[in-house]
């Protein structure tokens, strides 16, 4: 009787697995994006209690913000399907979760964008809103603005952003568990092969 088994998640052929070139032609090129990114976070501080100063402060920031959001954003998917591509592989799952935690020390530092431009005076911000220089993120802030009555204060919502590492970590192990240390067994064929079980979906 011969018998089957699931091959390793590094013998898989190169073109059965998620090309990832397009967002990163390498591994370095991550790096050099993260530690770029890393460097960035301390600037959210230059714009806590000024988004109210003026139209162009205010542009200023969120253009900041949604560019960094977008960079992490970008850093944590490639690690995500690097990891999710082979579970067992510790230089991934490494990546994984420096890009978790890169995501929630930009959420706790940012955490004060939200409650602070609800704090902005109505009449103040109509008057912002009017200015050709938030005119591209005027449906972004009118977003947050619909949410006035369900926004906690800052000092809450820094606490929820800070919550994002461990709630990701719990999801993490699960991941680990299921996919590289379960089992599921062999079933043999009507003409006597075995074929190991792969995760049944």
């Amino acid at each position: 009787m011969t018998q089957k088994k699931i091959p390793e998640r590094k013998d898989i052929p190169e073109n059965h697995r998620w090309n990832l070139t397009p967002m990163f032609s390498s591994e370095e090129e991550w790096d050099l994006l993260y530690s770029e990114i890393e460097k960035k976070l301390p600037l959210y501080e230059t714009y806590h209690g000024k988004l109210g100063e003026s139209a162009q402060t205010l542009a200023k920031a969120i253009g900041f913000s949604l560019e960094t959001g977008r960079s992490i954003e970008k850093l944590y998917v490639y690690a995500h399907l690097k990891s999710d591509g082979d579970k067992s592989n510790q230089k991934y799952l490494g990546m994984y979760q420096k890009a978790i935690t890169l995501y929630t020390q930009a959420a706790e530092l940012a955490s004060f964008f939200t409650p602070e431009i609800q704090k902005i005076d109505d009449s103040l911000i109509k008057t912002f809103l009017e200015e050709d220089i938030l005119a591209e993120y005027r449906f972004y802030l009118a977003k947050i603005l619909r949410y006035k009555p369900h926004t906690h204060d800052e000092k809450i919502e820094q606490i929820l952003a800070m919550s994002q590492d461990f709630a990701q970590g719990v999801s993490q192990v699960f991941g680990q568990l299921d996919n590289v240390d379960l089992k599921f067994g062999d079933i043999t064929d009507e003409t006597g092969e075995s074929m190991e079980f792969s995760q049944p979906f």
